[in-house]
Order: C-alpha cells, then sequence, then structure tokens
C-alpha cells in the first residue's frame, strides 16, 4: 500500500511539473516570486488546435457549370467554378480547365483562408463523339452530343456537361438555378435559358398543393445561356387562407404561341405562411 502511495505521488508530481514546464516554455519565465508549484496555468485550446492543425494550401471546386447548357455546334459555350480556400494557409492558382478542343490554364490568388474567387474561360463548341437522341421538356426528340470540361486544381477536380446539337435545330429549355424566400412567402426566382435560341415566352409561377395557382410572372426576354430573377409576390389573403404548412411547387413554364403549355422545371417548397395580422392571438385563419 506504501509503495502505491508513494508511486501515485510521483506521477501526480510529475504531471504538475510537466505543465509547469509547458507554461514557462509558452508564456516565458514566471516573474521572480511567483512559484512554479503555485495555481496550474491556464491553457488555450484554439491555440492548441492551431499548432496541432496541418499547414496546408486547399482549395475547393464549386458551382462548375457551362452556358448555355445547349449550344448549337460553332457556338461558344462559357465554363465557370467557384474556387474556395479551405486550408489554413493562402492558396493561388493556376487552375486548368480542360475539354478536348483545347485547354485553359486561369490564375487565381493568392486566396487567403475562406476567401473565393469565379473563375471563368471560353470555348467553341464541338461534337467530337457520336450524337444520340434526347428528349427535350415537351417530349421532342433531338439530336445532341455531350460537350464535357474538366476543372483541376491543387488536387481538387470537377466536371461540367453541355449539349451539342446542329444547327438545324431549335432545342427549347428553362430550368430554375435558385429559390430565394424571404418574409411574407416574397420569392426571388433565378431561371436560366438552357436553350439554343432566344426564350420570349417563359412563365413563372407559384402553385398551391391542389394545383391551383397562386401568383405568375413572365419571364423577360432570355437570350441562350442568360439569367433572370423573378420576384412573385402570392396575395396575402390567399397566404393567409393556407391551412398550416403549405405545400408549393415553383414551376418555370413555357407558353408559345399556338403550342399547349410546357413545365420545363419544377422546385418544390415546404413553406409555413406568417400569421394573420388581424388576428390578437396570431393564430391562423
Amino acid at each position: 500500500m506504501i509503495r502505491k502511495a508513494v508511486l501515485a505521488a510521483v506521477a501526480a508530481a510529475s504531471v504538475a511539473g510537466a505543465a509547469a514546464l509547458r507554461f514557462e516554455l509558452e508564456t516565458g519565465p514566471r516573474p521572480s516570486g511567483e512559484s512554479s508549484q503555485g495555481s496550474a496555468p491556464t491553457l488555450d485550446v484554439s491555440q492548441d488546435q492551431e499548432r496541432m492543425r496541418p499547414r496546408s494550401r486547399l482549395v475547393e471546386i464549386r458551382e462548375a457549370r457551362l452556358s448555355p447548357r445547349r449550344v448549337t455546334a460553332g457556338g461558344k459555350v462559357v465554363a465557370t467554378a467557384r474556387l474556395v480556400s479551405v486550408g489554413s494557409l493562402p492558396v493561388r492558382g493556376p487552375i486548368t480547365i480542360e475539354a478536348d478542343v483545347r485547354t485553359v490554364s486561369v490564375p487565381f490568388g493568392p486566396l487567403a483562408p475562406g476567401e473565393e474567387v469565379l473563375v471563368r474561360a471560353e470555348f467553341v463548341a464541338r461534337a467530337n463523339v457520336r450524337a444520340r437522341i434526347a428528349l427535350s421538356a415537351d417530349e421532342g426528340p433531338f439530336s445532341a452530343a455531350p460537350f464535357v470540361v474538366g476543372f483541376h486544381v491543387a488536387g481538387a477536380s470537377a466536371t461540367a456537361k453541355a449539349q451539342v446539337v446542329s444547327p438545324l435545330q431549335h432545342v427549347p429549355g428553362l430550368e430554375i438555378e435558385a429559390v430565394d424566400v424571404g418574409e411574407r412567402l416574397r420569392l426571388e426566382v433565378v431561371v436560366e435559358n438552357t436553350g439554343t435560341d432566344e426564350e420570349t415566352s417563359g412563365v413563372v409561377r407559384l402553385t398551391g398543393s391542389g394545383g391551383e395557382s397562386l401568383v405568375e410572372q413572365e419571364i423577360p426576354r432570355l437570350a441562350p445561356g442568360a439569367r433572370a430573377t423573378i420576384a412573385l409576390r402570392p396575395p396575402g389573403a390567399r397566404v393567409r387562407r393556407a391551412p398550416g404548412i403549405l405545400h408549393a411547387v415553383v414551376e418555370a413554364v413555357r407558353r408559345p404561341a399556338g403550342f399547349r403549355e410546357t413545365i420545363e422545371d419544377r422546385w418544390p417548397l415546404v413553406l409555413d405562411p406568417p400569421p394573420d395580422p388581424g388576428r390578437r392571438d396570431g393564430a391562423r385563419r
């Protein structure tokens, strides 16, 4: 028993001595008159973690995309990507953006940890592989060859794809890129023309769970690859009548003259309508 007690005391003294030694190594010698056997030193955990973290220069490739998504052979394709510095040290480029037609080296940086930058390169679309039959949103068949672009930087890689069609084909397309929901169900919808031609018949609308249209707004003329932000403001009375949670859908629609309506893209939403200001307890009608 005595031997165990002695060993325990020696171990405790060793731990206290090591802590005191570490304190003096990190903060300097103690002032004269202060005993190393006094109060335990205060350790900064965040600084310890930062010292142990590997010193790295890392970057992530996000939102790699081609615009337009469908392009006629010989047309221009713009490749873009967002680069984010995720290491503990500043990072700089270049990034390599390559397709079958050519390879581009785009410089960037230096980017401090957490900073980001948008890089871009332009290509001429060529169908270097055999075309295949595809279907548009209105179920119309068209012949298209894939056009693939690769992004490579500092051990990270990503790809983006487009479709190359012949100049004799006209393939329409609308796609919802983002939906932002604000107060009182005010929506900001970003729509892109993914077709080969200018789009003049587009509409964005919000429909309820029963398929009823709550609000809709026309899309301005969009060139191939162009985007527009559409504001949707559902009427307050219709929103207040919504029974609790509202299941709705944002739709991008084409209404070409002389043809039936085509739903090009749909984004389901689960929304919580605001309380009715006419009720004292804030309950919904």
